[in-house]
């Protein structure tokens, strides 16, 4: 019998254990029974035919344990006993169950809030197309891997002349700029991106668009993408508002999409501009 056909027993015994008792007494009971008429059979008296049986069947009782902890009945009764004697040993001594109960608490709450940061960060695959394909780079000249320095746009557009092991490759500069002119001013968090960032990501615009790949060059006309939380909340969910103009550190852009509400950027912020190279 394997491990699993054991358990099945075990489960299976908690739910019948007087059936199963029953069917069990009843069953030593009847080849008790036929041993003392083979015995009478045999020529010897019924006091006699009694006593040799339970001599050839030994200690009735431990052959009735046996056969319960084969068919799994036992193991529900000592799990029980267990439960019983730990509730009236926490009952004696009040003190010690509340220390247990703190203990459970604490080990559980941080052992709930490690694997959440674990399987948000290393287990729970990001929410992007490809995510397996997707990494991040940074600059590290100590060379120890302790370092994780951002890289200036030169070097980035080195890295991005020079690449041929990646499909594409975006630099993000967080920032943050006033948006003015829609009610009382704000102070918004804003990511400026290279033109196929929204691409390597696999994120499409709920409205609108994202950049087009000349779009982070210079010369070309200020653009940006709100978050879907940005335009909920400033712009009431203003479906009009793709194609108009808002203030954004005292320069006009024209909305050109709205990100939908998930999956959410990699960083969180409340608009996205074309990160124009040569100007910064």
């Amino acid at each position: 019998m394997n491990w699993l056909q054991k358990a099945c027993v075990r489960v299976r015994g908690l739910w019948r254990r007087a059936t199963m008792k029953r069917e069990i007494d009843e069953e030593l009971e009847f080849h008790l029974e036929q041993c003392v008429a083979d015995n009478i059979a045999a020529g010897m008296s019924p006091e006699e035919a009694v006593r040799e049986a339970r001599r050839r069947f030994g200690n009735l009782l431990r052959i009735r344990e046996e056969c319960h902890d084969m068919r799994g009945t036992s193991f529900g009764e000592t799990w029980l006993q267990d439960i019983r004697f730990g509730l009236r040993m926490l009952r004696k001594n009040l003190g010690l169950t509340t220390v247990v109960a703190l203990t459970l608490a604490l080990g559980i709450g941080a052992c709930t809030a490690i694997f959440s940061v674990v399987n948000a960060v290393l287990l729970r695959p990001l929410p992007y197309e490809h995510s397996e394909r997707l990494v991040q780079l940074w600059e590290d000249p100590s060379g120890n891997g302790r370092d994780k320095n951002s890289v200036s746009a030169a070097q980035f557009a080195d890295w991005r002349e020079q690449t041929r092991t990646t499909e594409g490759i975006s630099i993000i500069r967080r920032t943050s700029m006033n948006l003015t002119g829609v009610g009382r001013p704000e102070r918004l968090n804003v990511h400026r991106v290279s033109a196929s960032y929204l691409q390597i990501l696999g994120i499409r615009p709920s409205l609108g668009r994202g950049f087009l790949p000349d779009e982070d060059r210079p010369g070309r006309k200020n653009v940006a993408v709100l978050t879907h939380r940005l335009w909920q909340r400033q712009f009431g969910a203003e479906p009009e508002l793709v194609g108009r103009e808002i203030r954004l550190a005292g320069e006009s852009y024209t909305v050109i999409g709205i990100l939908p509400s998930t999956p959410e950027l990699p960083l969180e912020c409340d608009a996205i501009v074309p990160f124009v190279f040569g100007t910064e």
